[in-house]
């Protein structure tokens, strides 16, 4: 995997390739090989290639973060390529198995703001910038009334004038 990282590094992508397919040949059940196949891929803008990699390498089983890690990247390359429906379900699934991953939630605002479910992405922005260790002042600040207000969001009220 090292030697992959290092042909990356050098833009050359037809070496590279030759070394992803010796990869695959040699260690075609390993969920952690298929996984920097399909980071791979994805660095070089081959979201369809990658996908099936990602997909492979979670239903083998990776470990803690490296399935956080595939889950984000696959549901980002299912949205680059406006599968934004199969990017909701996996970023979902994500989810119920990390549900206080902040970087998984972004891309699920993201998605659902790319499925017109704007109310749902930003209040799902707003649990990210708001439910975290955020140190801004300003945000630390309003923090209560960005709460209210996000979950309230399509909300008005009429005051007497």
């Amino acid at each position: 995997m090292k030697r992959l990282k290092e042909i990356l590094e050098t833009d050359d992508l037809e070496q590279a390739h030759v070394h992803i397919i010796d990869l695959l040949e040699s260690h075609p059940d390993d969920a952690n090989v298929r996984f920097q196949i399909a980071s791979a891929h994805d660095a070089c803008g081959f979201e369809r290639e990658a996908i099936r990699h990602y997909s492979d390498a979670l239903k083998i089983g990776l470990e803690n973060e490296v399935e956080q890690q595939a889950y984000i990247q696959l549901g980002s390359s299912y949205r680059c390529i406006g599968m934004y429906e199969k990017a909701e379900q996996l970023l979902e699934e994500g989810l119920k198995k990390h549900p206080e991953n902040a970087a998984m939630k972004a891309f699920m605002a993201m998605t659902k703001y790319n499925l017109h479910k704007n109310k749902a992405s930003l209040q799902l922005l707003f649990s990210v910038i708001l439910n975290q260790d955020n140190t801004d002042p300003w945000i630390l600040k309003y923090k209560q009334a960005l709460l209210f207000y996000a979950d309230r969001i399509d909300d008005t009220w009429q005051t007497e004038e």
